[in-house]
């Protein structure tokens, strides 16, 4: 059995419950299987419905018993109505069809229609627009302009909030949805997902996804099962808002703290399609609501997380047209891949362990007693597979060439597939203790490219995640860009000050 750091908890406890490593899938029932034949060709411009004040979406758990008891009487009412009002565009169970549309193979030749808007920098403003189009059905059903979603902070709490844990997705079939993700999102792991001020990396390109849509993201959406794990029907449960609210509010978190890198002016006049209110569908450029002052919403606080002091630097650059041999030479040393690691220390943290080489101790040992107590964060793109399944989390190790023994692999990230499967996946890894200094050993004594495994995870009894031998079989793949590290500027010019070097 391998190491329970996989699916990126190394530096945090995994609090499961026991699930298998596949809970199914969920499906439209028959009498409401997706009606949609759309013209996406001269379209109007989209009436937003914009309300008066500017109002916070807080924290779910601020909510008070009455609003949480007037919410689900909101659903309970959208629910009873969503069949009738399908048949005029607009509604619950229409809006979960138009989320199938734009996430799944594109249905004839509609200029909207791309492939899956995961897969494409459309992925953060289109969910943007209709999650807040959401928002508005709702105030509309309350009679209440200042209502704001309930944000699910699951990087606080994994678990369902109260007022969805018995509110099941309507008109499908299929196992229910759990009641808590079963992994708690570490900074460490949380930093994986987030930090990539480069706006291809994070948002992605016309062609291609950047980091936000998968990571903690698609990790929700796959380890909550029922509906939530399934694209073509996720719309449909009403907890799919709340979780894309705070994917909202980390896409805020990331423009306030890199202060709005540069955005392609491609991206901006990019239209996206949605129905209006009134039933009508309508046109939208990303221009108009690429912030989140022009919806006339804010949040109540941003995450937690350590971003604009924190940047993502290559570690290693194993491709196939650049073998690890390539990384040996630029590196000259050693000790420069360690040093590397070190700098992904908080500054306080690095301070204390090399105030030892003070005291005549070798940096070796040092770097040896940081890797047993210290966590790293990275990002490890994987080539796709053939049998790798959307709405399913995988493990990713590396081992030494012709390895044997699962415990020769070392676990390095996870990720989870939710919508199409791009070519090349960014899996967010998170590294502690023995396994980094594994990590680092084995790196330095390559003279190929490593092994790479990934797996599906199941949770056993203790709630650790686990994979169990037999499903390694078959599960090789390749790294298809940079293996990068997460590290702290101020830590690298520390490390520079020890070592009288210059990083990679």
């Amino acid at each position: 059995m391998l190491r329970r750091s996989f699916l990126g908890c190394a530096a945090a406890a995994c609090l499961a419950d026991t699930i298998p490593s596949d809970c199914g899938s969920t499906v439209f029932q028959s009498g409401y299987a997706p009606r949609l034949k759309l013209q996406l060709t001269k379209v109007p411009d989209l009436h937003l419905d914009l309300p008066k004040n500017e109002v916070a979406r807080r924290h779910w758990k601020d909510w008070s018993i009455k609003e949480r008891d007037r919410l689900r009487g909101a659903y309970l009412k959208l629910i009873a109505e969503a069949p009738r009002m399908a048949k005029h565009g607009r509604g619950l169970l229409y809006n979960a069809w138009w989320h199938g549309y734009f996430c799944g193979s594109p249905m004839g030749d509609d200029p909207g229609a791309m492939i899956d808007i995961h897969g494409t920098w459309a992925f953060l403003p289109w969910h943007r627009v209709f999650t807040y189009l959401h928002e508005r059905l709702l105030a509309k059903t309350l009679h209440d302009d200042d209502f704001r979603l309930p944000v699910w902070e699951w990087d606080q709490d994994d678990k369902v909030p109260e007022m969805y844990a018995d509110l099941p997705a309507p008109f499908v079939d299929g196992p229910p949805r759990r009641r808590s993700v079963g992994v708690k999102f570490s900074d460490c792991l949380l930093r994986a997902w987030l930090v990539w001020p480069n706006f291809i990396d994070f948002v992605g390109q016309r062609g291609g996804a950047g980091t936000a849509a998968g990571g903690a993201h698609s990790t929700v959406h796959t380890l909550l099962c029922g509906a939530m794990k399934d694209f073509p029907v996720a719309g449909v449960d009403p907890l799919f808002y709340s979780h894309h609210a705070n994917v909202d509010r980390f896409w805020w978190h990331w423009n306030q703290e890199y202060r709005t890198p540069k955005e392609d002016p491609e991206w901006l006049n990019q239209c996206l399609y949605f129905p209006g209110l009134d039933g009508k569908i309508g046109k939208i450029q990303v221009a108009k609501i690429n912030t989140i002052d022009k919806l006339k919403y804010r949040y109540q606080d941003k995450p937690c997380v350590a971003l604009a002091e924190t940047q993502a630097v290559e570690l290693t650059a194993i491709t196939p047209s650049n073998p690890i041999q390539a990384i040996e030479q630029a590196v000259l040393k050693e000790i420069r891949i360690a040093a590397t690691f070190l700098a992904g220390l908080s500054p306080d943290t690095l301070r204390a362990q090399l105030s030892n080489l003070g005291q005549g101790l070798d940096p070796l040992t040092v770097i040896q007693r940081v890797f047993q107590t210290q966590s790293f964060s990275l990002r490890v793109p994987v080539a796709s597979q053939k049998d790798m399944q959307t709405g399913m989390c995988y493990m990713v190790g590396v081992a030494k060439p012709g390895t044997s023994d699962d415990n020769d692999i070392i676990t390095i990230a996870q990720f989870a597939l939710f919508g199409s499967k791009p070519q090349c996946i960014f899996a967010n890894g998170c590294l502690q203790g023995d396994d980094v200094r594994r990590l680092y050993e084995l790196l330095v004594s390559l003279h190929s490219q490593p092994d790479v495994f990934y797996a599906s995870p199941f949770f056993n009894p203790q709630g650790y995640v686990a994979v169990p031998r037999y499903a390694l079989t078959g599960g090789k793949t390749s790294f298809c860009g940079p293996f990068q590290v997460i590290q702290f500027n101020e830590s690298k010019q520390i490390v520079n000050q020890f070592f009288n070097m210059q990083l990679l």
